[in-house]
């Protein structure tokens, strides 16, 4: 789903500082509302207008491109588009859209409510137990993932993912 610059400012406040989320080699990440179209509830609305997708609101994160000098956020983003089409993994954060406006390329994705596994298990401030249980399916779940990723991904492309943290 293209969206539209002025929806990704507004959402995120004109990549407010306050909103900001995250950041790496390739950019910042905010977290914003976004309003997205609902497919999954549009099939079975009744006395909508015929052609109007629902919208509903949602917590996003918006991924904002870096200009780097090697060209490679450009290529990037591109390919995460490319790649995160067809990944459709109950394990694997969803692509939702993109905006490709000039030299703004950002990519929003669903929202980690619990944050990442890396924040969750590193924070000092509340250290939290694991039961052994959890750590189990946390382990599970993550290599279901990977395998999906790295071999079972029916009939595409295969995705070798290089970045993998705690």
């Amino acid at each position: 789903m293209k969206i539209s610059i002025e929806d990704i400012k507004s959402a995120t406040g004109d990549f407010n500082e306050k909103n900001l989320i995250g950041s790496g080699a390739y950019g910042m990440v905010y977290k914003a509302q976004l309003d997205n179209s609902d497919n999954e509830k549009s099939a079975g609305i009744q006395g909508t207008n015929k052609g109007e997708i629902p919208k509903r609101r949602s917590t996003v994160a918006v991924k904002r491109i870096s200009n780097r000098q090697d060209g490679q956020g450009e290529e990037g983003f591109f390919m995460e588009i490319k790649t995160l089409t067809s990944c459709k993994h109950p394990n694997i954060i969803s692509l939702l859209g993109f905006c490709d406006a000039g030299s703004e390329k950002i990519l929003v994705y669903e929202h980690a409510y619990h944050g990442s596994l890396e924040n969750y298990l590193e924070n000092i401030n509340e250290k939290t137990n694991l039961t052994w249980s959890q750590r189990l399916e946390i382990c599970l779940d993550v290599a279901q993932g990977l395998n999906y990723l790295h071999g079972n991904m029916e009939d595409k492309e295969r995705i070798i993912h290089r970045d993998i943290k705690s």
